[in-house]
């Protein structure tokens, strides 16, 4: 810990990665891993460099074949290839996909989760569920362990990702078509099984669950320097349209 406290100071003192107005977030660490953020190739190789260089004070390595660089870049040249960075002489790949503590990145011209893995995991488990349970012969019973036990699947993160109307309209679908399979209905009957069945639509829920995240990073934004800047940015902003949007 005092090692990753040193890096995290060298990368503060040396001005390496990224800050928000005078705030470091540069360095993101959480148990065992750490996210390198950096407006650029070069800055992020010395970034890299300067974790070799701590390890290896204790004996300790990195392996380039657990490491990814994902690139979120606006610029024209956005997809055009750059220099490799390069980790104790192996290059780390620049890949389009990572996943971060259960959610997928995708590498984009902003910054971007891919909703396919969550999706995935959501039909595999739905489906394993609806087949063992099709012997029972109870839509109502199977509607609801899919919901209970698979639809989580669909909002896990969902609170603190900032989804577009896209996204969520694909958080729906996906629901909808769900449902659609487990009671054999389509169109307006499929809509009131949906409205009949949970307590609330699943846009309300993910809406619920923004407005409790901000809520609490709205309560802690004064103890935590980082949470304070992106909340005073943008938090504050969205926390208020969502309120009104509930309200109505």
């Amino acid at each position: 810990m005092l090692v990753v406290s040193f890096i995290v100071y060298m990368y503060k003192t040396t001005k390496l990665g990224c800050w928000i107005s005078d705030c470091y977030v540069g360095c993101i660490l959480y148990a065992d891993d750490l996210i390198l953020i950096s407006p650029g190739v070069c800055h992020l190789q010395k970034m890299v460099n300067v974790c070799v260089e701590e390890a290896t004070k204790i004996n300790m390595s990195f392996n380039a074949k657990k490491c990814a660089v994902l690139r979120f870049d606006n610029r024209p040249r956005y997809s055009s290839p750059c220099a490799a960075v390069k980790l104790e002489g192996s290059a780390i790949d620049f890949v389009s996909n990572a996943k971060y503590l259960g959610v997928m990145l995708h590498s984009s011209k902003q910054f971007a989760v891919d909703l396919h893995y969550m999706k995935v995991k959501f039909y595999k488990s739905s489906n394993c569920l609806f087949h063992k349970a099709r012997r029972l012969k109870d839509e109502l019973v199977t509607l609801l362990l899919v919901s209970s036990f698979c639809r989580p699947y669909l909002l896990y993160a969902t609170e603190c990702l900032g989804l577009t109307a896209t996204q969520m309209r694909s958080l729906r679908n996906t629901w909808q078509c769900a449902v659609s399979h487990i009671v054999n209905v389509r169109g307006t009957n499929m809509n009131f099984i949906c409205a009949t069945t949970d307590n609330a639509s699943l846009d309300t829920v993910i809406a619920t669950r923004r407005i409790k995240f901000l809520q609490s990073v709205q309560d802690v934004h004064g103890q935590h320097p980082v949470l304070h800047n992106l909340y005073a940015r943008i938090g504050k902003r969205e926390l208020f349209w969502l309120r009104t949007l509930t309200d109505d």
